[in-house]
């Protein structure tokens, strides 16, 4: 697999070309998946969005929507992002199940959320509320991850029709009927009666011979 981390910036992934350099990646994995078939896809283990501009390393809260001027610290909802981060993970996850190698094979194979609190420069990425349950960004995760993994089950081969089983099973039946008769033909033919009384008698004498001698007689 290959391995990497994901972040948009400043709550404005389309403005900071976020979406782009994720397909971007993504089609890179794509590229190598093709050249080397061993390469099974792409693991994204970390994705979330960064309290700054741009760049993966930045000043927290320097942007246009400051995560400590948020209610939630969270992404607010804005055009781009109507319902804020839960947007954000539909739009990544939708983009992943847009990406396949040229033989139809779905590039991304796993996917984490960085389920934290402003740490390391971010936003609050946190998936549920302070007494356990799950918030909306953790309800939107899983439904997005769960359209994605059923989005992206390989297709299963096509099921025979009645009319195909029927004829299937009326060729076996077929088969065993030439069997059959074939088997009564041989039974009858005078050169099979010898054939097998003269396999009977030798298998009669190889018996005799291969039977224990008993020693007093």
């Amino acid at each position: 697999y290959v391995v990497f981390h994901f972040y948009g910036n400043d709550c404005q992934p389309k403005k900071h070309g976020n979406y782009k350099t994720f397909e971007g990646r993504l089609h890179e994995v794509a590229e190598i998946m093709e050249a080397y078939p061993f390469v099974q896809g792409a693991i994204v283990n970390e994705v979330g969005m960064l309290n700054c501009p741009a760049g993966a390393i930045c000043i927290p809260n320097s942007g246009d929507y400051p995560a400590d001027k948020q209610p939630d610290h969270g992404c607010p909802s804005t055009k781009e992002l109507p319902n804020g981060l839960a947007t954000f993970i539909e739009e990544v996850l939708d983009i992943a199940m847009s990406v396949k190698t040229k033989d139809g094979r779905y590039v991304l194979k796993g996917f984490s959320w960085f389920n934290e609190n402003e740490a390391g420069g971010t936003y609050n990425l946190k998936l549920q509320n302070a007494d356990g349950t799950l918030n909306e960004l953790g309800k939107a995760y899983i439904a997005a991850c769960t359209k994605w993994a059923g989005g992206t089950q390989p297709p299963q081969p096509p099921q025979p029709s009645k009319h195909q089983s029927s004829l299937t099973w009326l060729g076996v039946c077929l088969a065993l009927v030439v069997v059959v008769a074939i088997a009564v033909l041989l039974h009858r033919s005078p050169q099979f009666r010898q054939i097998w009384a003269r396999g009977q008698g030798q298998r009669q004498q190889q018996a005799e011979l291969s039977a224990p001698v008993n020693a007093g007689s």
